[in-house]
């Protein structure tokens, strides 16, 4: 089952843990000028509180012309465990419609995966150091490819990830 909340569409399975997962996006929607959050990580449905553990693939995916984010930081709540495959492909600039767009990524302690392409083309961020929580486990193919990101940070691991590669 889904539903909306906002400008995203959430997927939950009745009787599950409470747990539901972005699954797109409205595409006439833009988050501008902020450090968002998702909502701290969690939503409410008909008074009953979900926690959002996975952003699904292609959620945040760059349509056309359109774009999501503005000058915007994103902060992965620690209740998100996955972020799937593209789910922020092609948040970039785009010279015709805006001046800048993913500009930051902050992870949170409890991601575990994330899928392939999944901040392809997410050229405009201002730290070219992505830092990943100890919670990590898994990185698919070109997770960061076409970002100007120049170090990803494991130096909080303390344990071996697997790092796909082409």
């Amino acid at each position: 089952s889904s539903f909306e909340k906002g400008f995203i569409t959430i997927e939950f399975t009745y009787g599950n843990t409470l747990d539901c997962k972005i699954i797109k996006a409205d595409n006439d929607v833009a988050i501008e000028d902020c450090d968002f959050d998702f909502h701290q990580g969690y939503v409410y449905f008909q008074g009953v509180q979900y926690s959002i553990t996975s952003i699904g693939d292609g959620a945040f995916k760059s349509k056309s012309i359109r774009w999501f984010f503005k000058k915007s930081i994103l902060q992965i709540p620690f209740t998100v465990k996955t972020i799937g495959d593209q789910a922020f492909y092609g948040n970039s600039r785009n010279w015709g419609i805006s001046d800048k767009e993913i500009i930051g990524i902050e992870f949170n302690e409890g991601l575990e995966d994330i899928g392939k392409e999944a901040f392809y083309k997410c050229n405009d961020l201002i730290d070219t150091t992505i830092k990943l929580p100890n919670s990590i486990k898994h990185i698919s193919d070109n997770a960061f490819a076409k970002t100007n990101m120049e170090i990803l940070d494991l130096t909080t691991l303390d344990h071996v990830i697997n790092v796909d590669s082409d």
